[in-house]
């Protein structure tokens, strides 16, 4: 499997992952990355950098979505 495919597969998988408990491993094993020992150094550090900015996404997603919850849940009480 070639980088730009292995990428490709990654991204898949952090767009489905669950940021409070998916490792940065278990997102390479899911997308069939084998456990990151085959790629070359740059090829990991390039899916690790992806990996963080999804999960950044992630996190401020749902932090949006917890904030924006809170007030009318608030009005129903």
């Amino acid at each position: 499997m070639d980088h730009a495919d292995s990428k490709q597969r990654f991204l898949a998988e952090c767009k489905k992952m669950d940021p409070l408990h998916d490792a940065f491993s278990k997102v390479l094993e899911r997308a069939g990355v084998a456990d990151g020992d085959s790629l070359k150094i740059e090829e990991l550090n390039s899916l690790h950098r992806l990996y963080l900015e999804m999960l950044s996404q992630a996190l401020r997603h749902g932090i949006q979505e917890k904030v924006e919850l809170e007030p009318s849940q608030s009005r129903h009480i």
